[in-house]
């Protein structure tokens, strides 16, 4: 994860390409929602940028 501007830059391998980026904004209590935007790719990556705004957000990827 990297900061650019005001958004939040996530890339991972394009291995994991059939995983899922869920987030959440409470780790003790975990609620794991898709995360919505447009991937592409860049390299060996995917590529989603997210506006970084509102509560602190957690992010993992699930395998289906």
């Amino acid at each position: 994860i990297i900061k650019s501007g005001s958004n939040a830059v996530l890339s991972w391998s394009l291995a994991a390409a059939n995983y899922n980026l869920k987030s959440t904004t409470n780790l003790a209590i975990p609620v794991w929602l898709p995360v919505s935007g447009t991937l592409f790719t860049n390299g060996g990556n995917l590529v989603l940028t997210n506006a970084i705004n509102g509560s602190a957000r957690f992010f993992h990827l699930s395998n289906p």
